[in-house]
């Protein structure tokens, strides 16, 4: 908080998230999750922001087969009076054959901060074209009641990937066991590919048993609503719910997946949105 060092690479894409209308002339997405921590006030918000390296990929060297990229990814954290209370970013300046260089490229990161109303703010900027792409997401940090459960977002899971004991981050909240979980940002589920659709939440229990429900709706209409069993706290004291929707009686468009925790003077609702296609 207050003054956070400018770094050099960092001018340009704080230019663009300036500038009005926000630019829109590369391809990027961006999610907030925010989790709770045990036995503290603060919370864990987890950043991330996607692009497509192959769309930023210039200087094309047909006869090597190569090409290179040179753009960089800020996000930030301001709070409800508009100070930037966190900051982060990469440059991503690359060198290598130019089919490497397609797929995905993801920004993480994950600051903890007290409660409150937040705004991420975040920017893609093109150094080899000058382009830009910015946005926004509002993040809304609940303080911890006592006795009362918290509960994080809900994150609808577009891939795993097993990891290894050694190289686990044990301070990320998308690790599940030992696969970590890679959020949905946006991206269209198809029902082809994705036949069931996974998703996770977790839990700090307060002091009286807490129960879960699920609800899928589409727009005004229920589509269907089951209990979920949680199970027990890991030693972090968290219990992590990770479970699958089937997707093959549901037809293309867009729904809203909601879990409801319940408890005794207690009652709070994760919602997310998205988007089936056949």
């Amino acid at each position: 908080p207050g003054a956070l060092p400018l770094l050099h690479y960092e001018g340009p894409a704080l230019a663009a998230l300036d500038r009005t209308p926000l630019p829109t002339e590369l391809p990027v997405r961006a999610g907030a999750f925010v989790f709770p921590e045990s036995g503290r006030d603060e919370s864990r918000v987890v950043v991330l922001v996607a692009t497509d390296g192959g769309a930023l990929a210039g200087d094309a060297d047909p006869a090597k087969g190569t090409a290179r990229t040179d753009f960089t990814i800020l996000a930030r954290l301001k709070d409800k009076t508009g100070e930037v209370v966190r900051k982060g970013s990469q440059p991503y300046r690359l060198a290598a054959p130019a089919a490497k260089l397609r797929g995905d490229v993801l920004f993480f990161r994950q600051p903890t901060v007290p409660p409150g109303t937040y705004t991420l703010e975040y920017v893609i900027h093109d150094a080899m074209t000058s382009r830009a792409s910015a946005g926004t997401i509002p993040v809304v940090v609940p303080g911890p009641v006592k006795d009362q459960p918290q509960v994080s977002s809900l994150v609808i899971v577009r891939r795993t990937e097993r990891v290894p004991a050694g190289e686990r981050d044990v301070t990320n909240p998308l690790y599940y066991g030992d696969l970590l979980l890679y959020p949905n940002l946006g991206e269209p589920v198809s029902k082809r590919e994705t036949p069931a659709l996974s998703f996770a939440f977790s839990v700090i229990p307060g002091t009286a048993p807490a129960r879960a429900t699920l609800t899928l709706s589409q727009g005004e209409r229920l589509v269907g609503e089951v209990p979920l069993t949680l199970g027990t706290p890991g030693a972090d004291g968290r219990i992590q719910h990770v479970s699958q929707l089937p997707l093959a009686s549901l037809p293309a468009g867009d729904y809203t997946l909601s879990v409801t925790v319940t408890a005794p003077g207690f009652s709070e609702t994760r919602r997310v949105r998205f988007h089936i296609v056949e």
